[in-house]
């Protein structure tokens, strides 16, 4: 008896652990399609006759984002986003949210492969005993004694929150992880781990 309620616990696991997959996508794909797709279509409709064709949203968006990439990458284009850019950094709160989100904008759009986290790092925790993964993302020098100190960012379960310390370069260990390895150990909360750690 105990050897059957042991094989129903093992596969009601492997059938949760089968289905996280493809209900996580259609999770997004519904998400995409609630956040854009459907608002674009209502936005649409109030000018034209358009049907609700599924994805239809999405199409246009990704096609006005390509033009207006394309629109900046020439002279005019250009002269029309530094004048946006000038008028965005003369309106009182405005000003300090469009400086934070193209400095952030601009570390992504000029950073090749990984140089935005160039290395994963283990720190200490402050429980003793204990570490956690850290991806550095620069280097200051203390001014008052020139030490080198790290630019570390420790993601929590989610990658996009986490935390930004300065940690000194002989309490940062070498993983010896690839960034990307150490990014899927932390988006899958620990579960996919490297085969050669």
């Amino acid at each position: 008896m105990k050897n059957i309620f042991y094989h129903i616990r093992l596969y009601l696991m492997r059938g949760f652990l089968a289905v996280i997959p493809m209900a996580l996508c259609v999770i997004v794909v519904d998400l995409l399609y609630q956040l854009i797709d459907h608002r674009v279509m209502v936005f649409l409709q109030r000018f034209f006759d358009v049907r609700g064709i599924p994805g239809f949203g999405i199409l246009l968006l990704l096609v006005l984002l390509f033009l207006i990439g394309a629109a900046a990458s020439n002279v005019v284009g250009r002269e029309a986003l530094r004048l946006i850019e000038y008028a965005s950094t003369h309106i009182p709160v405005v000003k300090q949210v469009y400086a934070l989100s193209k400095q952030v904008g601009d570390v992504f759009l000029n950073a090749s492969d990984h140089s935005v986290f160039r290395k994963a790092v283990l720190v200490n925790l402050p429980n003793a005993g204990q570490r956690t993964i850290a991806f550095v993302t620069g280097r200051v020098k203390d001014q008052n004694t020139g030490e080198d100190w790290l630019k570390v960012y420790v993601p929590m379960a989610h990658p996009i929150v986490g935390f930004m310390f300065l940690v000194r370069e002989t309490e940062a260990a070498d993983s010896g992880l690839s960034v990307e390895d150490a990014f899927k150990m932390v988006v899958s909360l620990g579960i996919i781990t490297p085969r050669k750690p």
